[in-house]
């Protein structure tokens, strides 16, 4: 039997060899010619929606701005394939409470902390209907750093979310975090689920606390989900991204189909799902009094790719 084509649409990242450079008219870029010779099989659709989640020190507000897709063409080398496209998405500031079965929940409490109004992204556009939330957390004074011993503030953010594939079949599903710095790491923690895919599952992320208060604080984020092929984590997200920057000070989840970058056994039937799949990345941020005086948002993205 013949090698069978897998003629599949991507929805996702921006490939990496568009950000090493690939432009209209350069070497990398194909040739209309050769976008019309390669067939469907050939020719990728990426997207990669991003975010900045701005926030309020003193009303405790958080809200998304800058919500924008970039978009564009890619060949199965991941040269691109005329231009690409940015266009702003309009999201909602906050959500309320009691939105859906899988969110972030704070156990324990402690003296100064702050949560922060959640956040979302959220996507209905006939390849999916896609939903990510971001929920973010902060402890005034959590520890002394430093030879001075410095009082910290710590930063922790939850996030959750998946997608239902709707006209397509998705074989990558996940989102991403990070503080936008990429020359010094403020990250002191992170977590995210690995290996197989369970039905349901909790993420559990405490903050790096001094002496010990009566009930450590820790956030909980949950999912659930159809339990099948696997999920991974990453200091990047499964697609290159601009987002990739900021890896030193970033958690990235997502889950995959088992067919991804493999032909064994999967040649009998085309790759990907149509059930709502999703993860769940926490990340853990610390910063002296005189660092956290520019801390003024993080960056927030999702990803697809069917």
């Amino acid at each position: 039997m013949g090698r069978v084509v897998n003629r599949r649409t991507v929805w996702a990242g921006v490939t990496a060899a568009v950000l090493a450079g690939s432009t209209i008219g350069g070497a990398g870029a194909a040739s209309a010619a050769d976008a019309q010779t390669d067939g469907p099989e050939d020719t990728y659709q990426v997207e990669s929606i991003s975010a900045q989640m701005k926030i309020d020190p003193l009303s405790n507000v958080a809200s998304l701005v800058d919500v924008k897709a970039l978009t564009g063409l890619v060949d199965t080398s991941g040269n691109l394939i005329g231009s690409l496209t940015t266009r702003p998405l309009a999201m909602p500031a906050a959500f309320h409470t009691g939105i859906s079965q899988f969110s972030c929940v704070q156990n324990g409490t402690s003296k100064s902390f702050v949560a922060y109004t959640p956040t979302e992204i959220f996507l209905n556009d006939g390849k999916s209907v896609q939903q990510d939330q971001f929920f973010l957390y902060r402890k005034d004074g959590a520890r002394t750093v430093g030879p001075l011993n410095t009082l910290a503030t710590q930063y922790e953010m939850c996030a959750t979310g998946g997608a239902q594939p709707t006209g397509h079949r998705a074989t990558q599903i996940g989102l991403g975090v990070a503080f936008p710095d990429a020359n010094q790491n403020f990250k002191i923690g992170q977590d995210w689920r690995t290996g197989n895919t369970p039905a349901n599952y909790t993420s559990t992320l405490g903050f790096q606390l001094g002496p010990l208060p009566k009930v450590p604080l820790s956030i909980s984020g949950s999912i659930s989900q159809t339990p099948s092929d696997k999920l991974m984590g990453s200091l990047t997200g499964p697609f290159h991204t601009p987002g990739d920057a900021f890896a030193r000070n970033a958690v990235n989840a997502w889950w995959q189909d088992s067919c991804m970058g493999s032909w064994h056994r999967c040649y009998t039937h085309w790759d990907g799902t149509k059930d709502f799949h999703g993860t769940v990345a926490q990340g853990l941020w610390e910063f002296t009094p005189d660092q956290v005086r520019s801390v003024d948002h993080f960056e927030v993205r999702s990803y697809v790719k069917y």
